[in-house]
């Protein structure tokens, strides 16, 4: 949302390739001409959902011992307590550990759940597991980048994040996303907003929100997406296709 200031202002590159129609739109209402920007899709997310992948997270699960397993991914980032680019406006850094604390409170409450914690490169302060003496052993899983991203979001049930491009990714890969809201960029990245996840707006009430979701998932044939976007094997060429408008 917030790259909308400057790639909407006319003569800011002769072509922008971007992820969806509705960007598009928003773009042209900014006032770009509707032939300088095409839907292509994104090249990074060519491969989420490749049969390469999909074998790939069946091996996970078969490794790892998850398939009679209630898996969540918590995808977490760091929260500045200032914004980089709005004066005065102010964050929460305590909440990514808030939200790791009720995510690991859920997954010790059962021996059929299992959190899977992976951090954001740029958190170079690690939030440190949390102390619960009723622990069941193998709840949760802190070093959650030892799992190649795409593979990982085929082989979890759910995932919690405040607003990581994992969350897009998950819904891309068909899986239901929960967005906790209360983040410096809940407006930069407005993946409930737009439909793409549930909203959490108190971290108490998250344990509660992904046994709901997890259960209505149960009743369901598998696990669909509503992004409606363009074929996402296709974008790399898509790209290519506009590039070779200019060589040609």
């Amino acid at each position: 949302m917030d790259e909308i200031a400057w790639l909407g202002r006319p003569g800011y590159a002769n072509k922008i390739c971007v992820l969806h129609p509705s960007v598009r739109d928003r773009l042209i209402q900014a006032g770009r001409a509707p032939h300088e920007v095409v839907a292509t899709g994104n090249p990074a997310f060519d491969g989420i959902n490749t049969e390469k992948v999909l074998g790939a997270s069946q091996r996970i699960r078969e490794e790892q011992h998850w398939n009679h397993r209630e898996i969540v991914l918590y995808a977490s980032q760091p929260e500045p307590l200032h914004h980089p680019s709005v004066p005065g406006q102010t964050g929460d850094p305590t909440l990514p550990a808030r939200i790791q604390e009720a995510l690991e409170h859920w997954a010790r409450k059962a021996t059929n759940r299992l959190l899977v914690i992976r951090k954001h490169p740029s958190e170079s302060n690690p939030i440190q597991p949390s102390e619960h003496p009723t622990a069941v052993d193998g709840a949760v899983i802190h070093n959650g980048r030892q799992f190649e991203l795409h593979p990982l979001l085929h082989a979890v049930d759910l995932v919690v994040t405040m607003n990581s491009t994992v969350g897009l990714e998950a819904c891309i890969a068909g899986r239901p996303v929960i967005q906790v809201l209360g983040s410096l960029f809940d407006a930069s990245v407005p993946l409930a907003q737009f439909g793409l996840a549930h909203a959490c707006t108190a971290t108490p009430n998250l344990g509660d929100q992904i046994d709901t979701i997890l259960s209505s998932q149960r009743h369901r044939a598998g696990h669909t997406t509503n992004l409606g976007l363009i074929p996402m094997t296709d974008a790399t060429q898509f790209v290519l296709d506009v590039v070779k408008e200019f060589i040609a």
